[in-house]
């Protein structure tokens, strides 16, 4: 759970806090902690949400498809003795049924729409709800509550005002949809959206489209087809030291070279 603290932190404050806390918590596990130092914090600009936030990834938390794939896979074998025939079988099921599930999505998207966006309460998003993707629709409808709070009300004539529209607000860079300060200016001025505000990722595809590629919006270049991708490190802010007591990693593993286990 701590560790959670550390991968979601929204700021690179509490990042730090977490980090700090969790120090803390297991300083007599110091081995472990300095294995997290000098592993995953030069490349913590890899895995931090504080970090990644400020990236566009629309929401996207997984960098490859391998181990669900992997997970998957293992539901369709009967057990762990098929042969190579029956493995290239279950793949072929596997991606069939994927496949239809990602149809019948997209024709629920383009079919289907919430009530809570048709009529007047959903003027504001104007074609959207034809013309992107119900998650897109879910996340604009976050940020719309959001800046309803702020609309001064007969109940509630003077509301308190939304956080200024800075680098803590990352709805935009990230997501690909408006944040609340650009909603809120739409309710204010009292004009509707228009597909042109939302990233076409998050467009419906053309039913008429009968190629699966030409379904896929936005393709990742590769830039290195050999090799295993590695990530850059970067140098950990001394702040983020481990603190306490001073034995180091040499003298640790010094000492249990001099005393393995089992021996007398």
């Amino acid at each position: 759970m701590m560790w959670k603290r550390v991968l979601f932190a929204r700021t690179e404050e509490a990042h730090e806090k977490a980090w700090r806390d969790l120090c803390k918590k297991f300083d007599d596990q110091r081995l472990i902690l300095r294995y997290l130092h000098g592993t995953y914090l030069p490349v913590r600009a890899q895995w931090t949400r504080c970090i990644l936030r400020k990236h566009r990834n629309f929401g996207i938390r997984v960098t490859s498809g391998t181990e669900a794939s992997n997970n998957n896979i293992k539901s369709y074998l009967l057990n762990g003795m098929s042969h190579l025939y029956r493995l290239v079988e279950a793949m072929q099921d596997m991606m069939k049924d994927q496949e239809r599930d990602f149809k019948d999505a997209c024709a629920q998207d383009e079919v289907l729409t919430a009530r809570e966006y048709l009529g007047s309460s959903g003027d504001y998003l104007g074609d959207l709800p034809t013309v992107i993707s119900s998650k897109a629709l879910r996340l604009i409808n976050k940020q719309y509550r959001i800046a309803r709070k702020a609309v001064p009300t007969g109940k509630n004539p003077f509301p308190e005002p939304l956080s200024g529209c800075n680098d803590d607000c990352s709805v935009s860079v990230e997501l690909g949809v408006s944040c609340c300060h650009k909603v809120y200016a739409k309710l204010g001025s009292a004009t509707s959206f228009t597909r042109y505000d939302v990233h076409s990722h998050w467009r419906l595809r053309d039913s008429s489209f009968q190629d699966p590629c030409r379904w896929i919006l936005d393709p990742r270049i590769a830039s290195a087809l050999r090799g295993r991708p590695k990530n850059t490190a970067q140098p950990v802010p001394s702040r983020m030291a481990i603190g306490g007591r001073s034995q180091n990693v040499s003298q640790l593993t010094s000492l249990a070279a001099r005393h393995p286990a089992g021996r007398k």
